[in-house]
């Protein structure tokens, strides 16, 4: 991995006005746990392509699993739903964000969007039932257990812990 992220950074230092391979170096990064040096090379992505749904999806998940910075998380995976509207992944972590931030009226409406997509992701179903323990609404929290056991036996045994 250290020598592709070489060769990539090389290159970006080459051909600067190149947002995929900018993308690429950032992921690499990603992959070395190499936060900051991930986030300046998405944030170049971005910048050469705006209007890139794959680099705002990206720069947001660079900023929440790496930075940890929900904000700006939410802001770009926002601005990557805006551009690509059906984009699964985007909206998926756009919902999680949202149960980070406390934001759980929204974090219910995305995750039920997203789980019409993804109908068998028990982790959606935690996340999904965690949001309902947040918002002391057991009864649908208990019928998310319930899918749960039926999805995944071992993810519903961790939900039925904070039950």
């Amino acid at each position: 991995r250290k020598k592709a992220t070489e060769f990539l950074r090389r290159a970006a230092y080459y051909i600067t006005d190149n947002s995929d391979l900018h993308l690429g170096v950032a992921l690499n990064y990603c992959f070395q746990l190499e936060w900051n040096n991930a986030l300046m090379s998405a944030r170049r992505a971005v910048l050469l392509k705006p209007d890139d749904a794959n680099a705002r999806y990206w720069l947001g998940w660079i900023y929440f699993h790496g930075v940890q910075d929900d904000a700006a998380a939410m802001s770009h995976l926002q601005e990557a739903l805006r551009l690509k509207p059906a984009d699964e992944d985007a909206l998926h972590e756009l919902a999680v964000v949202s149960v980070f931030r406390g934001q759980y009226a929204n974090a219910v409406t995305l995750l039920q969007r997203v789980i019409r997509l993804k109908p068998n992701y028990a982790e959606l179903y935690w996340f999904l039932g965690i949001t309902y323990l947040k918002t002391d609404n057991r009864t649908q929290a208990q019928q998310v257990y319930r899918t749960l056991q039926r999805l995944d036996k071992e993810i519903a045994a961790e939900f039925a812990a904070r039950m």
